[in-house]
């Protein structure tokens, strides 16, 4: 569960970097600000979704096998 979240959101993060940086480049401020959006969204995505599935608690950068609040598995779900 919590390597998909990580996947997606590092797929959004790079396509939103994309998009910002190819906007800039070719000075195209729709595709900037989508660009830009893209990488909120991501941002926003994973405080809100990357969580302990045990105690509920926001895992920051943990990318340990159990959750420093509680120290459950994180993996088990």
């Amino acid at each position: 569960r919590l390597k998909k979240i990580n996947i997606i959101y590092t797929v959004i993060l790079i396509v939103g970097g994309i998009l910002c940086a190819g906007g800039t480049y070719i000075q195209n401020t729709i595709l900037t600000f989508i660009g830009f959006s893209c990488i909120v969204g991501a941002v926003i995505y994973r405080l809100l979704v990357y969580r302990c599935p045990h105690c509920g608690k926001y895992l920051d950068r943990s990318k340990g096998q159990y959750c420093p609040y509680c120290r459950e598995d994180v993996n088990k779900f």
